[in-house]
Formats: structure tokens, C-alpha cells, sequence
């Protein structure tokens, strides 16, 4: 997963995880990672990263909405490929498409 866009390494990340400006939840089979986003008019939990068991993440997303309430923050967000659309759309968990993130390599 952090190979294939190649924007952190693991060393990054486990610095993000030290500092806390990201926060890990974890089960025997998935991996969430969130970031707190303020915007002018709203703060947001960011689901940043995620792998593992797609059931395991299920089963990590009431975590991450308790600690997101505990942050106030008035929602979660997070992007991805089109594939995730169906996937939280087919176990009925609530989320709404706000937009696809495309992107362009410069040489």
C-alpha cells in the first residue's frame, strides 16, 4: 500500500503514528490510520490508510466513528479507487460518493 502511489514510507508513517498527527486502530486482520483535518468550517476524521481483511476494516469503522465524535468532529472522510463506492455501498455502512481523487504524474 505505501509503494504504490510512493508518497510515504514506513518510517513516515511511524513518525506520523509517533507524533500523533495520526492515530493507528487495529484488529487480528485490517489496519485503519486517521488524521485529524480542520477546515474552516469543519473538522473531519480522514481515514488516510487502510489494509487488511475488508471485514476487518468493517469491523474497525465504529472505533473510528466513537474517536471521531470524541474529536467533534461532524463526519469521516476518506478517497480512494472506485472499487471502495461499491463496497460501502453493498454493506449498507452509510457513506455517500463526494468525489473521485485523479491524479496525473509529471515527469
Amino acid at each position: 500500500m505505501l509503494h504504490h502511489d510512493c508518497t510515504h514510507t514506513m518510517e513516515s508513517v511511524q513518525t506520523k503514528l509517533n507524533d500523533n498527527s495520526a492515530k493507528l486502530f487495529n484488529n487480528n486482520s485490517a489496519l485503519i490510520i486517521t488524521q485529524l483535518v480542520q477546515y474552516p468550517l469543519a473538522r473531519v476524521t480522514h481515514i488516510w490508510m487502510g489494509a487488511g481483511d475488508l471485514n476487518g476494516i468493517k469491523s474497525l469503522l465504529p472505533e473510528v466513528e466513537n474517536y471521531a465524535k470524541e474529536m467533534d468532529c461532524s463526519r469521516l472522510e476518506f478517497s480512494g479507487r472506485e472499487g471502495w463506492k461499491r463496497w460501502t455501498e453493498d454493506n449498507d455502512l452509510g457513506w455517500t460518493m463526494k468525489s473521485i481523487m485523479m491524479k496525473k504524474e509529471l515527469a
